[in-house]
């Protein structure tokens, strides 16, 4: 027992004199971590009318057609609705010349990103300036949805301006 021990010492001794330490064997512990959840919000489905902002001239039968385009960019379908257009224009250079007029114009029930063309005549036997005073251009306001029949998921996005040169006799 007495060699044994001495043996053990002396293995110990050479270990220890070439620089060598002796290391202890640690047993890695685990570490468990939470796993991440994702939160997931539910996606509302609401659909969301806008008027495109790509309109047209055309002339048909001698009178200008303006085209313009209603979308439906949410992610449900939508009622049927109107859009209202709104022409103005300027007789003079006062304030109190100002003239408007309404058009109305159905657009049935449309699915996530279909689109719905709107085509009217533009009134130009209506349409009428003091040249130099008046106003040089008419202007048509494009409001969709403006009796709000369709919850949308955007209300702010539905209204779309566009002009044309007043037609001089």
């Amino acid at each position: 027992m007495k060699n044994l021990f001495v043996l053990f010492v002396l293995c110990l001794f050479t270990q220890l004199s070439f620089g060598q330490q002796i290391q202890r064997y640690k047993v890695p512990t685990k570490v468990y971590k939470p796993i991440p959840r994702k939160i997931i919000k539910p996606t509302l489905l609401r659909p969301d009318l806008v008027v495109l902002s790509n309109f047209q001239t055309v002339v048909i039968n001698g009178r200008r057609c303006l085209v313009g385009y209603v979308k439906n960019v949410g992610n449900a379908s939508s009622k049927a609705s109107n859009t209202e257009i709104r022409i103005s224009w300027r007789v003079d250079y006062e304030h109190w010349t100002s003239q408007e007029r309404f058009v109305n114009k159905y657009v049935p029930a449309l699915a996530p990103g279909k689109v719905h063309k709107i085509q009217f005549y533009v009134p130009d036997h209506q349409i009428h300036s003091n040249e130099g005073f008046g106003s040089n251009r008419v202007s048509f306001r494009y409001f969709a949805d403006n009796k709000k029949a369709v919850f949308e998921s955007v209300e702010n996005n539905n209204i779309t301006s566009y002009s044309l040169p007043i037609l001089r006799d």
